[in-house]
């Protein structure tokens, strides 16, 4: 028997404005309601549901470096740009106080 990944949702408030995300879910819909029943989930009105396809990317060698920022906020920086950054800045460290003042650098 093949298993859906299920996103459960409900309304962020109870007057209907916006979604919140109650889980992500194997299985069919009916354990998942189940689940929600012998854990006290409850809905602000109803439940929805749909389906998610996940893709598995594991063997995919990353070409990007990641960081998290505040917030949670992803930004990302190809190989190429975390190259050359790695580089500026050996050239930086290889200036002495005054050349980076003369240059205008600051630390």
């Amino acid at each position: 028997m093949r298993k859906d990944i299920i996103v459960l949702t409900t309304e962020a408030d109870e007057a209907g404005n916006g979604t919140r995300v109650l889980g992500y879910f194997e299985g069919s819909i009916e354990q998942v309601i189940t689940y929600c029943v012998e854990n006290k989930i409850k809905p602000n009105y109803s439940f929805k549901h749909h389906k998610v396809s996940v893709k598995d990317v594991s063997g995919i060698e990353p070409q990007v470096g990641v960081t998290v920022g505040q917030y949670g906020r992803l930004s990302y920086e190809t190989v190429e740009q975390l190259k050359q950054k790695a580089e500026r800045k050996a050239a930086l460290d290889k200036l002495t106080a005054k050349e980076k003042q003369l240059l205008g650098i600051k630390e």
